[in-house]
């Protein structure tokens, strides 16, 4: 009995460090979530947050690729037409009853299975680029960011990072 309160207290912690994690992107988020997944119009399930399905490599980096995402870091992909409607619709009444707050944005785009292929357009240098620092597993996800950002093109140096973070 006391290995199954013990199984459960652990259960517990990992959905509140969940939600806690959830919080970075607004209050609004868990909510939105949940309206998500209850829909069952969608075609195809919205993603979101996009900072969600990223995993920073090395965390030194993290304010300068924070800068080069921007807000996108709490964007949500979806189809368009009723998928987006739909997705619409929930983050309009979750932020109906609020007074101010950030509305997330909204990336449509017909999701597809595959990552981009950036391959040819990462820069040719010992300098460091998003490809290098960030791994996405979902290429929906991924191929917003190059999509909105072409992030692909872009190199992050180390004079960009404070000097606490830089290697000698």
């Amino acid at each position: 009995k006391r290995e199954i309160e013990q199984r459960e207290g652990e259960v517990h912690a990992l959905e509140r460090n969940r939600a806690d994690e959830l919080q970075v992107y607004g209050p609004e988020t868990k909510d939105i979530l949940l309206d998500i997944e209850r829909e069952r119009r969608f075609k195809k399930k919205p993603r979101g947050p996009i900072g969600r399905y990223l995993k920073l490599e090395d965390g030194r980096y993290a304010a300068a690729l924070e800068e080069a995402l921007g807000p996108l870091v709490f964007a949500f992909c979806c189809e368009p037409g009723n998928d987006y409607r739909l997705l619409q619709d929930i983050v309009d009444r979750r932020f109906q009853r609020r007074r101010g707050g950030r509305k997330p944005t909204i990336v449509m785009q017909k999701f597809q299975d595959q990552h981009y292929n950036v391959a040819s357009h990462l820069p040719r240098s010992n300098q460091k680029n998003f490809c290098d620092l960030v791994t996405c597993d979902d290429p929906v996800v991924f191929n917003a960011i190059i999509d909105q950002k072409s992030v692909e093109y872009d190199r992050i140096v180390a004079s960009h990072l404070p000097r606490s973070n830089q290697k000698n």
